[in-house]
């Protein structure tokens, strides 16, 4: 492995809807899940936040928990920020 030392200038770590807005698909996904599971959306939610208090993933637990089939991601509903960030670190207003 070769390192070349300064030629990086910068490294991102999206650790939650930092790069990408995700919360479309979640609550897509929970509505889904909520449908298939003929449980209401505030149920699958509450379930879901709950376990991801206890550092789980929150709707994939849900959806064992439910026994439901895990719904496809749907990457068109996620929002990508980078223009914002960027603009954001340099101080501009969006």
């Amino acid at each position: 492995m070769i390192i070349i030392l300064g030629t990086i200038k910068w490294l991102f770590f999206d650790v939650g809807s930092t790069l990408v807005d995700e919360s479309i698909v979640y609550e897509k996904r929970m509505r889904n899940v909520a449908k298939t599971a003929n449980v209401t959306y505030e149920y699958v939610y509450e379930t879901a936040l709950e376990l991801y208090r206890q550092n789980k993933k929150g709707d994939l637990e849900t959806i064992k928990l439910l026994n439901v089939e895990k719904p496809k991601w749907n990457f068109e509903d996620e929002i990508y920020r980078l223009s914002y960030c960027f603009s954001r670190r340099r101080g501009i207003q969006t």
